[in-house]
């Protein structure tokens, strides 16, 4: 009992510099030798001997430790001026005021004066202590509180700004995806519509019959509507596209009685492709119309069949999972006709030189250009077109031809 004093003052001390952030001191382990040398010697003296060292050791040093505590929590006061600062230093001021008042009865300065009120005062201490970590940890929990109100704020902003940069890039892709279009759509313009209309003033001009001018304006119309009714939305589905062009090539072959056969080999017709994209349909459609011509002025057919299935050489469970295995569905369009044919040489081109070769040039460069593979078959009894479709479109043209 008389050891705990001491050890208890020193233990406030070491409280103080802790609540305040205070560095420990080198020697700060000094302050409890008083305490445990009154402690050891009371286990092995006898009764006199503890009460002499606690006179002499014990109560001086809880006087130094009252001092301490008073200089921490005044220099505290001074320099946070905050609830728990105050709040001990009232503390420590009540525990020092009535330290000294017992040590002047002690010392019989003061007579008649035998009631020793340091111990009771100790519970000021304690309810100091009580106040000023829990005054702490309020104060933690409003900083924890106003750091995630202001994390919160700040991801807020964040995603503002991020919201406001995806906007800007999807704004950035479609004008380029426009900007993309415009140039595909300006070369097929150039391309097809463009020589039209060169050939009707070069006709005009040299002064041809009537009926050379009709033909070429109504080539030219053709590719006009060609070129329109490719920019339609299908969604991806071909057979749209095939279907609005089987009425205007039964329509351009009706004069010349020449017979339109249709024949969809599977249920499906056409695989989905979601990326096909209008300039995709503009080739293939080009390339069909590239056949049902050379049928019609080289072949001299009299009937002209277009079949269309759907080749599956993949092995997984849908149509997608055979996209990213390497395998899946393709389409194909075939177109053939029973004309007297031509020669081939021997990389599959037409024989001659003339206006068929170059057509099949165009045509294979087509279908490069959208992915798909042409394969040319002619003899006495007919020619065959069989277009193979890509499993995917590629995105561009650099991609179909690189």
């Amino acid at each position: 009992l008389l050891a705990s004093a001491p050890t208890e003052s020193a233990l406030i001390v070491v409280f103080a510099l802790l609540f305040f952030g205070w560095r420990w001191p080198r020697y700060g382990a000094l302050l409890f030798v008083p305490g445990i040398v009154v402690f050891a010697v009371g286990l092995v003296g006898g009764p006199p001997l503890p009460r002499i060292l606690f006179l002499v050791l014990g109560i001086p040093m809880v006087g130094v430790c009252l001092l301490l505590m008073a200089s921490i929590t005044a220099a505290q006061v001074v320099r946070r001026q905050d609830a728990a600062s105050f709040t001990l230093g009232c503390a420590v001021t009540i525990v020092l005021t009535c330290w000294v008042h017992d040590m002047l009865s002690v010392f019989e300065i003061m007579t008649n004066e035998r009631i020793f009120v340091s111990r009771l005062s100790y519970s000021a201490m304690l309810v100091a202590i009580g106040a000023g970590l829990t005054w702490r940890f309020a104060r933690a929990l409003n900083q924890v509180d106003s750091f995630a109100s202001q994390l919160v704020t700040r991801v807020r902003e964040a995603e503002e700004r991020l919201k406001a940069s995806f906007a800007r890039e999807e704004e950035r892709a479609r004008a380029a995806a426009l900007a993309n279009e415009r140039t595909r759509l300006m070369r097929d313009l150039h391309d097809g519509l463009g020589g039209q209309l060169v050939s009707i003033v070069a006709l005009s001009e040299r002064g041809h019959e009537s009926s050379g001018i009709t033909d070429a304006a109504r080539a030219a119309l053709k590719d006009l509507r060609l070129v329109i009714d490719s920019m339609d939305d299908i969604g991806g589905d071909l057979m749209l596209a095939l279907g609005s062009w089987r009425e205007r090539a039964a329509a351009q072959l009706r004069p010349h009685d020449v017979a339109l056969g249709w024949h969809v080999a599977t249920p499906q017709g056409l695989p989905l492709h979601p990326e096909l994209r209008p300039w995709h349909v503009i080739q293939i459609v080009r390339i069909l119309d590239e056949a049902v011509t050379n049928a019609v002025k080289h072949a001299q057919a009299r009937h002209i069949v277009v079949t269309i299935e759907t080749l599956d050489d993949g092995q997984g469970d849908g149509q997608e999972n055979g996209r990213e295995n390497g395998q899946g569905p393709r389409g194909m369009i075939s177109v053939a006709d029973d004309g007297k044919g031509f020669a081939l040489s021997g990389n599959g081109e037409a024989g001659s030189a003339g206006q068929t070769a170059r057509g099949l040039r165009n045509m294979r460069s087509r279908a490069a250009r959208c992915g798909a593979v042409l394969d040319l078959a002619s003899d006495s009894s007919g020619t065959r077109v069989r277009l193979q479709l890509p499993k995917t479109f590629p995105d561009s043209d650099a991609a179909a031809t690189g």
